[in-house]
């Protein structure tokens, strides 16, 4: 940390920070690179160093000290207790969060990830209302630093109810100041069926105006594909809920190990796929029944099904099996919201694939546990 209780790079770990420079000489070598910079933050960013060490918040006659909230009172973070919260009610508070982020700006950094600061029924109630008051706190920062940031919320863990209820509160505090947040907890990881639950939950935030203008998304977590006792899934059934719910993609993993097959690899790039996570809006689940969950998204430029003012897709469908047994799906285009809709031209967009004019209804053949079909329509009339 600097004087000012403010944390900085490791200066054997990263040499070129020597002399105060920060992460200025790197951020720029990775800008001229053509890539963003990113980096991992938590809670109000307080250290117990800077605690300990009692530092003077920078412009301001306050300390560290005099801001934190401490353990007793719920303030540390659980599962790294070298950080802590601030209150935001102290004066010095919002001095302390511009100074650190005005830092980030100078660096050059682009994405920030506030970790251990999820949103649970139980936060909303404590009696700091410390996290949606911190997220505040840094989103108000970010926009007086002058350099736009993505803001990216993860809770760290917390109980979190199965159905997403405990995620409605979480969106309507932060879709608005942050730019994604994370809804799911990291134990939850191959249970796609609380997925789906909590994605349903979320769909009135679902590209929200966030941080600096920006869409704002409800965040399912990390594309490493799911594999556990509980769920034997398929990535391609990952990739699918995860772009017709818009959530962000990021794959949690080092892209050059071979672990991460050609396949997956294909699956993650598939330009088609990715246009619906990108230009997809009014995206809903259609049904979830009988082990078949259905979700269907417009295109952007289409205002009805049978809208075909645009060149791009009037309507997106996914079509998704967690049964332990292949199954036939299938969606009407009256269940679409169309009742005057007789047939659409659908694309596979996995395949790429033309099935050329379709009446009435798409259908799928779904693979057992982790089938999974998405497509495009247009042309509908």
């Amino acid at each position: 940390m600097d004087e000012f209780g403010r944390p900085q790079p490791d200066v054997e770990k990263w040499p070129s920070s020597i002399g105060g420079k920060g992460f200025k000489p790197f951020s720029d070598k990775i800008h001229a690179m053509g890539l963003r910079l990113g980096i991992h933050t938590l809670r109000g960013s307080v250290s117990a160093a800077a605690i300990f060490a009692n530092s003077n918040i920078k412009g301001t006659s306050s300390n560290i000290a005099d801001i934190v909230i401490p353990a007793s009172e719920g303030g540390q973070c659980n599962w790294n207790q070298d950080w802590f919260a601030v209150n935001a009610t102290h004066p010095a508070s919002a001095a302390f969060i511009d100074s650190v982020y005005q830092q980030y700006a100078d660096w050059g950094i682009d994405f920030i990830k506030n970790d251990c600061i999820g949103v649970t029924t139980d936060a909303l109630n404590h009696p700091h209302n410390y996290v949606p008051s911190n997220i505040a706190l840094v989103s108000a920062a970010i926009q007086k630093s002058g350099r736009p940031m993505t803001y990216s919320l993860s809770p760290g863990g917390g109980n979190r109810s199965l159905n997403g209820t405990d995620e409605i509160p979480l969106a309507a505090a932060v879709a608005n100041i942050t730019n994604l947040y994370r809804i799911t907890d990291d134990w939850h990881g191959g249970d796609m069926k609380y997925h789906y639950a909590v994605a349903h939950a979320m769909e009135p935030f679902i590209g929200a105006v966030g941080l600096g203008g920006d869409l704002s998304f409800p965040d399912l977590d990390m594309l490493n594909p799911y594999t556990n006792a509980k769920d034997d899934l398929d990535f391609k059934l990952q990739m699918t809920l995860w772009a017709i719910a818009r959530s962000p993609l990021m794959y949690g993993a080092d892209i050059r190990d071979p672990s991460l097959t050609a396949a997956d690899f294909a699956l993650m790039t598939n330009a088609r796929v990715l246009d619906v996570q990108v230009k997809s809006v009014k995206n809903r689940q259609i049904y979830s029944k009988g082990g078949v969950v259905v979700w269907a998204a417009m295109g952007a430029n289409a205002a009805t099904l049978s809208d075909s003012s645009s060149a791009d897709p009037t309507a997106y469908v996914a079509l998704m099996n967690y049964n332990t047994h292949p199954v036939n799906a299938s969606v009407t285009y009256q269940q679409l919201g169309s009742l005057a809709v007789s047939s659409c031209t659908v694309i596979n967009l996995w395949s790429g694939q033309s099935l050329g004019t379709v009446e009435a209804a798409v259908t799928a053949q779904l693979a057992a546990s982790n089938g999974a079909a998405l497509y495009s329509l247009s042309a509908c009339k």
